[in-house]
């Protein structure tokens, strides 16, 4: 074969592997990076309210300083539909570029539609090609589309890393950090069940926090000043459906017991002395530990949480490593009775969010064995050892 014509051959064949008709330059896209799902208030029957948000590519990329065009990086189209994608086709066409969901970051159902289920979103996510497995998942208590249109990511110039910081940072105590995937493998498999960041306003604490601190116990946290496109508290599931709102309190909780919980800090009036506050820095010491007895009038479950704290922001007159002992007494109790209360309100809604059930079918040799126990109907009844060690180094020596 000459030159000429193996350089023919060669000519002819890039001619056929050029030109991709159907490949979209990066410009001719709108990338969405955030979904809200609600009831469509025009259908109530079967229709669903789509709210998509997509990165304005030119703001970004004109290199914009961060917080003056946070507010002006996104932008939000509202497509009434019966299915994610059908109102992705409908958009298509009110715009003149194509929306993508490969950089699609967070779904947010609102309160109404979780609770209805959420089980045909989730496999139609987890089985679609453009959307990743690591798409994040929260609830919003009023529509959802009012808590995308709040969003003014105006700290970061990328609204994708703006989510990724929201929800998946694992110092952030006051959150959950549930994904699609996660999502589907408990609906989908019947594993343990879960619980999705609350978006916009925090779920209220139902009074029982302490403002004056002349009471000893816990000091719950209060935000009701929280702006309407923060995220704190959680919704928890049971099965594909929502059941129960949560405090930040409760996700502290729900981190600690579910071994997430990385660090942060607990402040409580002690009763030596009920107007000082106490704050402790406490972090992750090991896995909790559980034991699950199947017994015939219910299933006991005793768990123990491991976590070590340092005495933080007490005044300098204040002799608080003279009591180390009792502050960790009082605090372990404090612990133990917060998160019994806790988990008895959630276990009450047959929300498994421990995956008590897979303990229980440990016990049993055959399936047929753990059918005949019937463990969905057994009450569940918790004792929590919480063992906060409480660090002694470092003190200063005082006389």
């Amino acid at each position: 074969m000459t030159k000429k014509l193996f350089a023919a051959i060669l000519i002819l064949m890039m001619c056929f592997l050029c030109g991709c008709k159907r490949i979209a330059e990066p410009n001719d896209l709108l990338y969405a990076v955030a979904v809200g799902v609600d009831k469509s208030e025009k259908n109530e029957k079967n229709g669903y309210s789509f709210t998509i948000q997509y990165a304005k590519v030119f703001e970004i990329n004109s290199g914009a300083e961060s917080g003056e065009s946070g507010g002006e990086i996104v932008e939000n189209i509202t497509v009434e539909a019966p299915t994610l994608y059908s109102a992705v086709d409908v958009a298509n066409h009110l715009v003149s570029k194509r929306f993508v969901l490969s950089h699609l970051s967070i779904i947010v159902f609102s309160e109404e539609t979780a609770r209805e289920g959420i089980g045909e979103f989730i496999e139609l996510i987890n089985r679609g090609r453009e959307i990743r497995p690591d798409v994040y998942i929260a609830v919003a208590e009023g529509r959802s589309e009012d808590y995308l249109k709040n969003i003014k990511p105006s700290s970061e110039v990328n609204p994708a890393k703006y989510y990724q910081l929201m929800y998946d940072n694992v110092y952030s105590e006051y959150i959950p950090n549930t994904t699609s995937e996660d999502a589907y493998k408990s609906i989908s498999g019947g594993g343990r069940d879960i619980a999705a960041a609350l978006a916009g306003e925090p779920a209220e604490n139902g009074g029982e926090i302490i403002q004056n601190g002349y009471e000893y116990g816990l000091v719950r946290m209060d935000a009701e000043n929280t702006a309407a496109g923060g995220v704190m508290g959680m919704g928890v599931f049971s099965g594909d459906k929502l059941k129960i709102l949560c405090t930040s309190d409760e996700v502290k909780l729900y981190n600690m017991l579910t071994d997430k919980f990385e660090y942060g800090y607990i402040t409580f009036y002690n009763k030596k002395d009920p107007s000082m506050p106490v704050t402790l820095r406490v972090e992750k010491n090991r896995d909790t530990d559980y034991r699950v007895r199947a017994e015939s009038d219910g299933i006991k479950v005793k768990a123990e949480v491991h976590l070590e704290a340092e005495l933080s922001g007490l005044p300098q007159n204040y002799y608080g490593e003279k009591y180390i002992d009792e502050y960790e007494e009082e605090i372990n109790g404090y612990l133990k009775e917060a998160a019994e209360k806790f988990l008895n309100r959630v276990y009450e809604e047959k929300c498994d969010i421990l995956g008590i059930k897979e303990y229980v079918k440990r016990g049993f040799f055959t399936r047929d064995g753990y059918d005949r126990y019937n463990a969905e109907e057994k009450p569940v009844e918790f004792d929590i050892d919480a063992d906060i060690e409480i660090r002694r180094v470092g003190f200063t020596a005082r006389k």
